[in-house]
């Protein structure tokens, strides 16, 4: 039963339990339809069958990344200036909007501002989801679920892509605008659900863009969280996206079992989100995360040897080392954060390197990818994940006994 407080039907404690159990599945839930996307595998080919050509659908998508990158940080800051739960409304209700586009304005404008509009509703999201449930439960003396629930909102979220994944074909060819029509409608099941999420606290002081400079510059230990969930989240992004399909092509594996492959290590991505928090419990948060960034690590750089089941494995061992990572860091990351008035803002400063760094990362794939140096590639993500991974424990070790130092004196 979530919390520990004593207290009959009715007693205060109760009540406080209730409402974290709702918030609880309310955040499942949220998470789970707004993130189901089911067009994702079958856009390129949608808007091929529209009208659309190639040089038009990658200019589109790289104006989506950086309208991205440009929207991380004002979002942000607006979430913690007019609450997390009013960001999170506007994103559910942008996302319904921006999936209506591509069914009533099919031209290269419509699909333009479908993405553009995907852009605003996911930065929208990006880090006020965990800003919210994190200040929530903290406030009611429930933060010891922050990991487990962020964990299983996840997981909940990968076997719900892998399922509509599964269907879109299908669906596609019975209704060509049924994928666009069915994510509007997981929208719609989202924007419901964050009108019944409860009131925020209200924040005396008003945040204001200086403030996140000044932590920014003053908070070491913020930076080395924000540098650990960027190893993972690159790493994941070189392994997951940009060198899958190349992956499978090298070990053997045809077309027809990509989705096969992709669908199997997403529930393992799945199981190690769900299972996150017990690891976290049984060996520390920090060493959890040290243990499973340099596991992804080595992964990598062995995916450039020779078996076709042998690359299954790894692959497998690289999500589920992924998937427990994610909640752990998660909750590093927010404990890390001094100011919960900036709290979506600090989160969207780590989503923009996220991204600003996996652009880098995918240029210099490109360039590796040219001259066929696919292993080269995967050894040098593993290698410099394992030295940055090094640097933290260093620093941590350092910041640790600085601390012991000053309680001594």
């Amino acid at each position: 039963m979530v919390g520990q407080r004593k207290g009959g039907h009715g007693s205060p404690a109760e009540t406080v339990r209730t409402m974290t159990r709702r918030v609880i599945r309310s955040y499942h839930a949220f998470n789970f339809f707004f993130s189901l996307l089911f067009w994702a595998p079958i856009f390129y080919e949608y808007q091929k069958q529209m009208g659309l050509v190639d040089s038009e659908i990658f200019g589109i998508q790289s104006l989506y990344y950086l309208a991205f990158c440009f929207l991380e940080l004002p979002t942000g800051f607006l979430a913690d200036k007019f609450g997390h739960r009013w960001s999170l409304r506007w994103a559910a209700f942008i996302l319904i909007l921006a999936n209506l586009l591509p069914v009533f304005w099919v031209s290269f404008a419509g699909f333009l501002c479908h993405w553009f509009m995907m852009a605003v509703a996911r930065s929208l999201m990006s880090g006020s989801a965990s800003a919210y449930l994190y200040e929530f439960l903290d406030r009611e003396g429930q933060s010891e679920w922050y990991r487990k629930t962020e964990g299983r909102a996840r997981a909940l979220s990968l076997i719900g892509r892998v399922a509509a994944w599964s269907v879109v074909g299908p669906l596609m060819a019975w209704q060509i605008t049924l994928p666009y029509w069915l994510t509007a409608i997981s929208g719609v099941f989202a924007f419901l659900i964050s009108l019944r999420l409860p009131e925020e606290a209200r924040q005396l002081n008003k945040p204001v863009v200086s403030g996140v400079w000044r932590i920014l510059a003053s908070t070491p230990r913020l930076w080395l969280m924000m540098s650990a969930g960027l190893t993972i989240f690159v790493l994941a992004r070189l392994v997951q996206v940009n060198l899958f399909q190349p992956i499978l092509e090298h070990k053997g594996y045809s077309v027809t079992t990509f989705g096969l492959v992709l669908g199997l290590t997403t529930l393992f991505e799945a199981v190690g989100s769900a299972l996150g928090d017990r690891m976290a419990e049984k060996w520390g948060e920090l060493q959890s995360l040290i243990f499973l960034t340099v596991a992804m690590a080595v992964s990598t750089s062995l995916l450039g040897s020779p078996g076709k089941t042998w690359a299954f494995i790894l692959l497998s061992v690289f999500a589920l080392a992924c998937g427990l990572a994610y909640p752990i860091q998660r909750k590093l990351l927010n404990d890390a954060i001094p100011e919960p008035g900036l709290r979506a803002t600090l989160l969207s400063v780590e989503s923009l390197l996220d991204r600003l760094f996996c652009s880098a990362m995918a240029a210099g794939v490109a360039v590796l990818m040219s001259g066929n140096r696919m292993g080269l590639a995967l050894e040098l993500g593993g290698g410099v994940t394992l030295m940055i991974t090094a640097v933290l424990v260093y620093s941590l070790a350092r910041s640790v006994d600085t601390t012991e130092i000053h309680g001594k004196s």
